[in-house]
């Protein structure tokens, strides 16, 4: 009896990385750098939207919640198309919706405004992250597969950490309305790139048999034309949600949710507060906007450190260490004064406990999820992030309008963080790599 053709991903796993694979990590790193700038361009202009039209900050907790809304329920039930119509059209058209909707941004003259734009931003951004993500995944060997995720997931921070630096001069010359104008036509210009740039995941064809030019093309880049390959392993399914709940998936699945929820309540509650609280605190605008950057440098940092054990199946421990690091950091701003150098340091650590562990977490949901139904897993994982996000975002408005501190509304996240410590051990040797 013949054998039977291998798996696409795993020839795949036995091949070294080619410049073409390196140039799809590289598209994918570029759409996550936009969608952290796009991000992080709202936290940094509540302050000045705030002075410009005479209003409290925590007026904008609904604007800065529509757009974590929005992703919530675009991860959710937009981003798992891409499992069915392929990754780079999804791609192509969630960086069009959300260049579009921060053009709109740019444009709005009331905070009834801003939440309408945010959301069209958001719809965008929930659509692109998960596919993203699948993507490359599917393009790079196992071997090297967590840190490839985490190159691309870090260009999040990376993004956010470009809008911190260039914000502030593109506020100081163009206005608030400046920074979402660049956010929007950079977006808008890549889709462009994208539709002719970017390739399909060649797994997602083979699986479909749709679209055999394609296939021939991708393959003919990945020197496997002429080779007998068939698509990875198929989950059995009745729905998108039945998918991730079959016996072998349910409490892996679970246990990432749960994680993500906490991770992305304490990480997003920093990214959307941070400027406003740490003017409270007594910091200048300047010295804010830079301390709150560090925490994404801290990620990115976090998030490239945690993949090197990830892809040695060493990421129970890896989380531990880093949820314990973000810990420590976030109870030593109820020990130490407010201080621009200090408190930087601080939030460096931060970042890489708490930006760093979401990276290990995508990471992670790409090991678990095979590919038919990778994009619906990445998905939901980031459904229950962003939910935690939006949560964050109007707990965020409570916090700065109480009697507590900066320093004990910092310290008191920490208390999330244990919560996520005590559900890795659960993970344990539950996890099973895919392909």
């Amino acid at each position: 009896m013949a054998d039977a053709p291998a798996t696409i991903g795993g020839v795949i796993d036995n091949r070294p990385i080619s410049p073409f694979q390196y140039r799809i990590v590289a598209m994918g790193c570029l759409v996550m750098l936009l969608d952290g700038f796009d991000i992080q361009a709202m936290a940094l202009s509540v302050p000045p939207i705030a002075e410009q039209w005479a209003l409290a900050p925590s007026t904008f907790g609904p604007a800065l919640a529509s757009a974590l809304l929005a992703m919530l329920f675009s991860a959710a039930f937009l981003a798992p198309l891409g499992d069915r119509i392929g990754r780079q059209p999804m791609l192509v058209t969630a960086l069009a919706i959300a260049g579009l909707g921060s053009l709109a941004t740019s444009q709005a003259a009331t905070v009834a405004g801003l939440v309408a734009s945010r959301a069209l931003t958001g719809i965008g951004l929930g659509m692109s992250i998960p596919n993203a993500v699948a993507l490359v995944s599917e393009f790079v060997p196992a071997r090297r597969k967590a840190l490839c995720v985490a190159l691309v997931y870090s260009s999040v921070a990376l993004g956010a950490l470009t809008a911190g630096f260039a914000g502030p001069p593109i506020v100081h010359w163009l206005g608030w309305q400046g920074l979402f104008q660049v956010g929007g036509w950079l977006p808008l210009g890549v889709s462009l790139l994208l539709l002719f740039a970017l390739p399909e995941s060649p797994d997602y064809l083979l699986r479909t048999g749709r679209r055999p030019g394609q296939l021939r093309k991708v393959l003919r880049r990945l020197a496997l034309e002429g080779q007998a390959l068939r698509p990875g392993p198929t989950v059995a399914h009745g729905g998108a949600l039945g998918s991730l709940l079959t016996p072998r998936l349910r409490v892996q699945t679970a246990i990432l949710w749960i994680l993500s929820w906490l991770t992305m309540f304490i990480l997003y509650l920093m990214i959307s507060w941070l400027p406003a609280l740490l003017e409270l605190a007594g910091f200048s605008r300047a010295d804010a906007l830079r301390s709150s950057v560090v925490v994404q440098a801290g990620g990115i940092l976090g998030g490239l450190a945690l993949s090197v054990p990830s892809d040695r199946g060493g990421i129970v421990p890896a989380l531990l260490c880093a949820y314990g690091i973000a810990i420590a950091a976030l109870l030593g701003f109820e020990i130490f004064p407010p201080d621009p150098l200090l408190w930087s340091a601080l939030f460096f650590f931060t970042g890489i406990g708490t930006a760093g562990s979401q990276v290990a977490l995508t990471a992670l949901a790409v090991m678990i999820y095979p590919p038919d139904i990778r994009a619906t897993g990445l998905g939901w994982a980031v459904m229950a992030g962003r939910f935690g996000a939006v949560i964050s975002a109007l707990a965020g408005s409570l916090l700065i309008g109480s009697a507590l501190s900066p320093g004990r509304v910092l310290a008191l996240l920490s208390l999330p963080l244990v919560l996520c410590a005590a559900n890795v051990l659960m993970l344990r040797a539950r996890r099973r790599p895919s392909p």
